[in-house]
């Protein structure tokens, strides 16, 4: 952005001067360290944003299997061929796994200088207290493995099929 450095204790300084950029009413916020393993479903993200057009109160659609083992899911809806599910009062419901995001909600939960981290937590109790509607799907549009453990810089191939570990391995210099 700009050569602008945003260290992580202020990546939400960094995510708010983006979003400030943009003209988009949603955004797709995948971080860099969930490394992709399928080919995504690019179609049924243009679907679910059909939705959130015609929804605005939808904060974010989880593009993972993340909210359908949420405690307490329901069914939400239907729409197309995706079946919608919520889980209120859940713990997560500003996790970062892909989601297609609603742009102006999205601004008005995230606080700045916070981590990644601390938007997750911090943000779910926004979210909960303001009773703001987050989605999942049972259909898994967006397909990765975390990467990175925990933050670190030690790679994590759990979940990675040997077809794509050895273009990952290639990537990083010093693997083991």
């Amino acid at each position: 952005m700009n050569g602008e450095s945003w260290p992580k204790d202020r990546w939400t300084n960094g995510v708010i001067h983006y979003l400030n950029t943009i003209k988009e009413q949603f955004v797709v916020i995948l971080l860099d360290d969930y490394w992709l393993n399928r080919t995504v479903d690019t179609q049924g993200i243009g679907t679910l944003m059909q939705y959130m057009s015609a929804n605005r109160d939808v904060l974010r659609i989880d593009l993972t299997k993340d909210r359908l083992y949420a405690g307490g899911m329901r069914d939400y809806d239907v729409y197309g061929h995706y079946d919608l599910v919520s889980a209120p009062g859940s713990e997560y419901q500003m996790s970062l796994q892909a989601g297609i995001w609603n742009k102006g909600l999205l601004m008005s939960v995230l606080q700045t200088n916070q981590d990644p981290w601390q938007v997750e937590l911090q943000g779910t109790t926004i979210v909960n207290e303001r009773d703001m509607t987050i989605l999942g799907t049972r259909q898994n549009l967006v397909k990765y493995a975390n990467g990175m453990k925990n933050g670190s810089d030690d790679v994590n191939t759990d979940g990675i099929e040997k077809e794509h570990l050895d273009r990952i391995k290639r990537w990083f210099k010093n693997y083991d």
